[in-house]
């Protein structure tokens, strides 16, 4: 109600106590992650190679054996547990940097592709693609764009969250940010992170004014497609969902009813709310993995709720909380799974393309 941002006060005591009070190994592990790793996709993608190769071993289930007996740290059992299987190939951007509409292109938009999602939800950022283009949507999607910089935020290096702002900034100006109706996200977290590109460098005569003016074109994908309307026919999908409201999305950005919106529009699909659906799931961008504790509690909590709907899929807009709710549901034995918004949009423009209803 006083309209304190409590996100960019927790941030920056985030990045005082990380200066003044970690740990050397603490500082080590941020300056490799957050500076040697994060801000450069063909490293990410290099470490995403063996992680497949990893997921395809025999060694995840050594590994899950050796925490059985205690010879695995809890973290590094619970990172491994998290992690989605990834695909066979990750999501690529073309020479030209362009995805054309499908159709008479009504507008163009440029695409924040991500750190993470290109590589262990490429699925979904093709399918955001799909349903943008299939909307009247040339994408545009520049290759010099870096990680949002909200990880390195969440782990208080400021500095590197900084500099992956201004690359950004930087890489949708090179392309065109001009001609661009709007920047879409389909991440809430990097959403509310690149929504306080000019808070993070309202002190940068350099680029105060160009944070601005990019971040005021930033739109979640569900935010974008129902403030210009959809075009694109929808097939039936005959498949029972509850909702997720994603923290950074529900209270970072304030979006509740679009995704839900979207949902609605779809011919087949029950939504069925679940208790508290906007408290949090225990992800909290990597909170899951330094308090794995609490953040199981507040899982137990939520899953609770979710598994209460007997719905067949819990569907969310952010990457965190799929994993989060997908690993909690996998340790219960559930046949529930999570999925992303615009996977289900995809399901349904190509059940209307096929006339075929897509049944779950």
């Amino acid at each position: 109600p006083s309209n304190v941002q409590f996100g960019q006060v927790m941030e920056a005591a985030r990045h005082s106590m990380l200066k003044e009070r970690a740990t050397p190994l603490r500082r080590a592990l941020t300056w490799l992650a957050f500076r040697q790793l994060f801000p450069h996709p063909d490293r990410l993608a290099f470490v995403g190679s063996l992680l497949r190769w990893y997921q395809h071993s025999p060694l995840p289930a050594i590994v899950r054996l050796a925490t059985r007996i205690g010879l695995v740290p809890r973290r590094l059992a619970l990172m491994e547990k998290m992690a989605p299987p990834l695909s066979d190939r990750f999501f690529e951007t073309p020479s030209t940097e362009l995805f054309a509409s499908q159709g008479p292109a009504r507008m163009t938009v440029g695409m924040v592709s991500g750190c993470i999602m290109p590589l262990a939800f490429a699925p979904t950022n093709e399918a955001t693609v799909r349903v943008l283009t299939a909307n009247g949507c040339d994408v545009v999607v520049p290759r010099a764009q870096r990680c949002c910089g909200a990880l390195a935020s969440h782990a208080g290096d400021e500095p590197s969250a900084v500099s992956m702002a201004r690359a950004n900034i930087d890489a949708f100006e090179t392309a065109g940010m001009d001609r661009l109706d709007a920047i879409i996200i389909n991440s809430a977290g990097c959403g509310a992170q690149l929504k306080n590109y000019a808070h993070m460098l309202r002190d940068d005569p350099a680029y105060a004014a160009r944070a601005h003016r990019f971040q005021s074109k930033v739109e979640d994908v569900a935010e974008f497609l129902v403030r210009v309307g959809l075009t694109a026919p929808l097939g039936t999908v005959n498949r029972s969902v509850t909702y997720q409201d994603a923290c950074h999305l529900v209270h970072g950005q304030k979006i509740k009813a679009q995704p839900r919106n979207l949902l609605h529009m779809i011919p087949g699909v029950d939504l069925i709310e679940m208790k508290d659906p906007d408290r949090c799931c225990g992800s909290a961008g990597i909170y899951n993995i330094l308090q794995p504790d609490m953040s199981s509690q507040v899982l137990e909590a939520k899953l609770e709720n979710v598994v209460a709907t007997k719905a067949s899929c819990i569907v969310a807009s952010n990457p965190g909380c799929l994993l989060q709710v997908n690993m909690g549901l996998k340790d219960r034995g559930m046949d529930m799974t999570g999925m992303h918004i615009v996977d289900i949009l995809d399901e349904s423009i190509t059940a209307a393309r096929n006339s075929d209803p897509v049944h779950a």
